[in-house]
This record gives structure tokens, C-alpha cells and sequence, in this order.
């Protein structure tokens, strides 16, 4: 006989589900705090301990699942208030999210697609001067052209931690290739800032089209540092209260 709870973090209001050990679904609603959303959540939790005349440790410590929801990194992108990010790329290819896909576009017709004139590019999440070129080179085969420049690497590195980065991501020519490089970029990194947030592309998405790639490895260390901070305090939090299962967050597909 177990719990089962599901909530969702919105920007007015806090969401949960219980569903009972009789088979009950329960719906139950407190006000989203924005400085500490966990407090929405247990004050909806709490509202359920009521209704079953139990204390809060005693109905946390008997949900089975917990699922997790929350608008977090959406909320994020729309309002571009994510890390400041770093990006370390192939030597000869930091213009790749600038230059973008040439002026195509989607949601324009023909015509308007056609004039360059009124054609506005989707602005990276990444400032042009946080971004810097390393030297190394591999080619479609995965044969090493040019092997990696420590030395430049890691100058470029500091570089981008005296702008004081928050994150950095690293997206090389052909990484999914030989994500070697990659690699050894995240350990520099690493070994300059041990406590930074690293995305590299080979492991985030490893398949050819250097642009998708990089955007998405972009994406991931712009929105990382947060929620990672988000997910973090909402399992210390509900650990504290009883929750003997780590919460499960909810993925853009639908699953857990």
C-alpha cells in the first residue's frame, strides 16, 4: 500500500496530484514561491497529509513515486535568463551559430523568405566574445589532422573564466567522430574550475551536422547550472521531510 504523487511547478501556482492507497486521485493547489518553489510543493503536500489526518514525514515516507514537473528551463529560454556561457570551438568554425543555416527560416512564406531585407536571424545564447577557436583539427574519416593545442586550450579557458562564465560548452568538427579532444577539453576545464558546468557535444548528441550539434551542447549549458540547482534543493528538501525515493522529473516526451 503506497503513495503515488506527481507535481508541477507553475509560475502562479503549484500543482499536485496524489493518487491514495485506495485507488483515490487527489488534486490539490498552494501558491508557486519563486525564491524557493519546494515550498509550493510541501504546502500542497501538506494539504493531502491533512486530508488523511497524517503528518507530512508520515505520507512522504509512503510515496512509492514522485514525478516532477516545472517549467524551469522553458521559463529560462523564453526570458534568456539562463548561465552565462562559454563556448570553445574548432579553430575556424566560432561563427557556426552566428552564421546559423544562411537565411532560411521556418514559419515564413516563399516571399518573405526570400527578402533579405527583412530577415532577422534567432540570436545564440551565447555572446560572440565568449566564444573562442581552439586549435585542432580531425577530418570525416576520424583521422587527427592537427592533434589538440593544450597550451591554446587552456589560455582560452582562463580567457573565458576571467569573464566570469558560468558555464561552458565545448562543440569540435567531427567530435563524434573521435570525441578525444572533447574530452580533454572537459578535463582542462575542469582542472582550471573544478566546480563549473561542462557540456560537450560528443556526449550530448553525437551526430553529424555541426550546427544542431553546437546548439543543442549551447542549450544545455545555458540551462544546466539552473536546473541542476532546482533538482538539487527539491531532493534535499523532500529528503528532509520523509521522501525516501529521489523525485523523478518529468521529460518533454512524457515519460520519467
Amino acid at each position: 500500500m503506497a503513495y503515488y504523487a506527481s507535481s508541477d511547478i507553475g509560475g502562479t501556482f503549484t500543482d499536485t496530484a496524489v493518487l491514495d492507497p485506495k485507488g483515490q486521485l487527489r488534486r490539490y493547489k498552494a501558491s508557486t514561491v519563486p525564491e524557493d518553489p519546494v515550498k509550493g510543493i510541501l504546502a500542497t503536500l501538506e494539504l493531502a497529509a491533512a486530508d488523511d489526518k497524517v503528518e507530512l514525514r508520515d505520507l512522504l515516507s509512503q510515496i512509492e513515486i514522485f514525478s516532477h514537473g516545472t517549467t524551469i528551463a522553458t521559463n529560462a529560454t523564453l526570458t534568456r535568463k539562463g548561465a552565462r556561457t562559454g563556448l570553445l570551438q574548432t579553430a575556424g568554425f566560432g561563427d557556426t551559430l552566428y552564421i546559423n543555416r544562411g537565411y532560411k527560416a521556418t514559419g515564413l512564406d516563399e516571399a518573405t523568405s526570400k527578402n533579405f531585407r527583412l530577415l532577422t536571424k534567432p540570436v545564440p545564447f551565447v555572446d560572440r566574445r565568449l566564444i573562442r577557436e581552439i586549435n585542432e583539427r580531425v577530418d570525416y574519416m576520424g583521422r587527427v589532422l592537427a592533434p589538440l593545442d593544450e597550451k591554446q586550450a587552456r589560455k582560452a579557458v582562463r580567457e573565458l573564466l576571467s569573464e566570469k562564465v558560468d558555464s561552458i560548452a565545448v562543440s569540435l568538427l567531427w567530435s563524434f567522430k573521435v570525441p578525444d579532444h572533447e574530452r580533454r577539453l572537459r578535463d582542462i576545464i575542469r582542472e582550471e574550475a573544478p566546480d563549473i558546468f561542462v557540456t560537450i557535444s560528443s556526449d550530448l548528441l553525437p551526430r553529424l551536422g555541426e550546427l544542431a550539434r553546437t546548439q543543442t551542447a549551447v542549450m544545455n549549458a545555458f540551462l544546466g547550472p539552473k536546473v541542476t540547482t532546482a533538482m538539487h534543493s527539491l531532493v534535499k528538501s523532500l529528503a528532509s521531510q520523509g521522501l525516501r525515493h529521489e523525485p523523478l522529473p518529468m521529460r518533454s516526451n512524457g515519460g520519467l
